[in-house]
């Protein structure tokens, strides 16, 4: 009886038996088709069995292979259109614009938010140099910013005008990179829109300077306070933090005197009095006006006081003496 180790030696004998035999057959067969006039002639009658059965096996091994390739190639095909939409939607329609610069200082690429921005095409854009693009009054900022890149520096994002198709001004800010991973590009610039956020910035400064010439100049005193508390969080008292003044001027004082000093060391009296207001004030919302004559000042005024923000109270001083004066003289 054969053992195991006789039967496996007889089968990989007669597979490599097999297989050479399989290798004569082909060879065989290519030698005829390689004599022929014309090998898609072949008369495939003066192969024998063995040939023609190896030469089906063989195709028919290709024709699945060939499947094979063209599944592989379908699958990167739709891998590859997921790439391009995914590329699309990060690169195209990304929330800054972006635009590829060349070393010769042209821009060789942008997204569609970069011409969104400038209300231009891509056309309008491509081969164009992007000081085409920035207001003559800013172009050396961006002139600056390109040397210290050049420079290899990482020079700070910039802010300047830009001008659209339209010839509207807007505000752009600029961040440039150096770019190695494009061929040909020197440098990427980021570019986002800050138009909004300038025109906002210039209201505030007006209404701040509207608001300062108000405070400054305004008949009736006015003093806002910081809320001093102590270790447990309780009211203390309130620090003049800035006054306008009629304020400094119906408590006859001045600037110096008055800006950085608690509240209560200024409007005097009745301390407790005052100190229960204004803790009202702040702890409730609600606003107070009471009328006071002052012994020191020898005038009556009236006190509004309110909560304009947390931890905070104003305080409001007309001259009541003054507004009789002036309701006599209408009468």
């Amino acid at each position: 009886m054969r053992n195991s180790k006789d039967f496996s030696k007889a089968k990989n004998t007669k597979s490599r038996v097999s297989s050479e035999v399989k290798k004569r057959l082909l060879a065989d067969a290519e030698q005829k088709v390689q004599k022929a006039e014309n090998p898609m002639e072949v008369d495939i009658t003066t192969l024998s069995k063995e040939q023609t059965e190896s030469i089906i096996h063989d195709l028919r091994v290709h024709q699945i292979e060939l499947k094979m390739q063209n599944d592989e190639l379908t699958d990167l095909h739709r891998e590859l259109e997921i790439l391009k939409e995914r590329y699309f939607n990060l690169y195209d329609m990304a929330p800054e614009g972006y635009l590829i610069i060349s070393k010769k200082g042209s821009i060789i690429e942008t997204n569609l938010t970069a011409v969104g921005i400038l209300g231009l095409t891509k056309s309008e854009m491509l081969n164009k140099k992007v000081e085409d693009f920035i207001f003559h009054d800013d172009q050396d900022i961006y002139y600056h910013q390109c040397n210290l890149l050049h420079g290899n520096m990482n020079p700070p994002a910039c802010e300047l005008r830009m001008v659209r198709k339209d010839g509207a001004l807007i505000w752009a800010r600029l961040k440039a990179t150096v770019e190695e991973d494009f061929a040909n590009a020197s440098c990427l610039i980021i570019m986002s829109d800050i138009t909004l956020r300038k025109n906002a910035e210039v209201d505030l400064l007006k209404s701040e300077k509207k608001y300062k010439a108000l405070f400054t100049n305004m008949a009736q005193g006015l003093a806002l306070c910081e809320v001093i508390t102590d270790d447990s969080g309780k009211f203390i008292d309130g620090l003049c933090i800035e006054a306008n003044k009629s304020f400094i001027k119906l408590f006859k004082s001045s600037k110096k005197r008055v800006t950085g000093r608690r509240i209560t060391e200024i409007i005097v009296g009745d301390q407790e009095y005052w100190l229960d207001i204004f803790k009202k004030v702040v702890q409730t919302g609600e606003s107070n006006y009471t009328e006071y004559y002052f012994d020191n000042l020898d005038r009556y005024y009236g006190i509004y006081t309110y909560k304009p923000e947390n931890d905070r109270f104003a305080i409001i001083v007309t001259d009541l003496a003054e507004n009789i004066k002036r309701e006599t003289e209408i009468t």
